[in-house]
């Protein structure tokens, strides 16, 4: 008995140190005037989460790097007109996460706007 109560706690105390941490993933994309807000997502650092709006799904994952949190993403939209898919741009956070943004396009008509926010739900 007392060397099953030994293994369960060290496996409850090892997990507890490797868990990673969580994060809260907000995303906004705006092509051409139609905008696409996704709802909010949890995932750990090193995973891939995703949100859907409409007909639309957003992949992310975040990794930590030496000055920050690096956040790679993708977009894949199902249509009548067609499918597409792209890799967004690449964002890097300061360690406690927060919001960035870009904007391509010289008109209106050929905006494309892509803002995230990140926040830290827990740090281990």
């Amino acid at each position: 008995m007392r060397k099953y109560l030994f293994v369960l706690m060290l496996t409850l105390l090892s997990g507890s140190v490797f868990a990673s941490a969580k994060y809260a993933v907000e995303v906004q994309i705006e092509d051409g005037g139609k905008l696409m807000v996704f709802p909010r997502f949890e995932l750990s650092e090193g995973l891939w989460g995703d949100s859907k709006s409409k007909n639309c799904r957003y992949n992310g994952k975040l990794t930590k790097q030496v000055d920050g949190l690096l956040l790679n993403g993708s977009l894949q939209c199902t249509s009548p007109e067609g499918d597409f898919s792209y890799n967004t741009p690449a964002f890097l956070l300061e360690p406690k996460g927060g919001k960035a943004s870009m904007e391509m396009g010289d008109n209106e008509e050929n905006l494309w706007k892509y803002a995230i926010v990140v926040t830290v739900l827990n740090q281990t």
